[in-house]
């Protein structure tokens, strides 16, 4: 009797690579490859609609006229993975917007967009790691949605936050490196012009249940507000071994009277003449 491996009989196929060469909506599932450089005349410039598409940005220099955002994941296209490979993504309102589920996004660099580096819409269980994210609006919003991971990113010269958690729960934000976002490296909280010591309206929802851990928060040349702040009313939030320096007002803020149910643990300041670790 004679006994085949299955290995030895089946010939495993990678899929086929779809090149990219020009902006458009991808509505089918697939592994695509961004083979030139972009330039989106309006709008979005890559439209995910179908679930559990791969694109691999290879290096690209993908370009924006002010609005729309480079990549956009709608609700429908779960399970994409975007391989940035080292491209940049200027130019936009947002760099890559998620709004579905279970989305990843890893390596790329998101410079100079109008309204955000990166947002979270509504997404769920996205991951989003070993990024840039420098000069836009706010370098990551997260607005609702939830169990979502950052992991591994800077946020740099970010013209209003460098992490906004805007009416969100249950993510996880770790290994960041925050420099010069001129309101505060970490915003948790709804108001638009920074912390307000002031509860949400009834239209936003607070932020809790996040975990902040392992990152700096630094102010240097022009200097942040804050480095790590938590508004009234977002609580049971979770900041650990983080590290602060040089910011203008805090290092570290917590707007809850004796940080309500957040949980505080094992900050550092490096810099022992800038302002004290926390208030109220």
């Amino acid at each position: 009797m004679v006994f085949l491996s299955l290995r030895s009989t089946i010939a495993w196929a990678q899929p086929p690579i779809v090149p990219l060469t020009f902006c458009g909506t991808i509505s089918k599932s697939a592994v695509y490859e961004v083979d030139a450089l972009l330039t989106s005349p309006a709008g979005d410039c890559l439209i995910i609609r179908a679930p559990n598409v791969t694109v691999n940005l290879n290096r690209q220099i993908i370009t924006g006229q002010g609005s729309g955002a480079s990549v956009q994941v709608l609700a429908s296209g779960a399970n994409a993975f975007i391989e940035g490979d080292d491209a940049t993504i200027s130019g936009f309102s947002v760099g890559i917007q998620i709004d579905a589920t279970t989305v990843l996004a890893e390596n790329f660099s998101a410079v100079n967009n109008n309204l955000a580096g990166v947002y979270l819409k509504g997404a769920k269980l996205a991951k989003v790691s070993n990024f840039n994210s420098d000069s836009n609006w706010d370098g990551v919003r997260v607005a609702q949605g939830t169990g979502n991971t950052l992991q591994s990113f800077g946020a740099y010269r970010n013209n209003h936050y460098g992490v906004w958690l805007l009416g969100t729960n249950h993510n996880s934000v770790g290994g960041f490196d925050l420099l010069d976002n001129a309101i505060a490296g970490i915003y948790a909280g709804c108001w638009n012009i920074g912390p307000q010591n002031a509860p949400c309206k009834p239209a936003v929802a607070p932020s809790g249940y996040n975990i902040i851990f392992g990152g700096y928060a630094r102010g240097g040349n022009d200097g942040e507000e804050y480095g790590i702040a938590i508004d009234l009313g977002n609580n049971n939030n979770r900041v650990t071994s983080t590290y602060g320096s040089g910011n203008i007002q805090f290092d570290f803020l917590d707007e809850n009277e004796a940080c309500g149910n957040n949980l505080w643990f094992a900050q550092i300041r490096i810099d022992t003449a800038s302002p004290s670790n926390y208030i109220r």
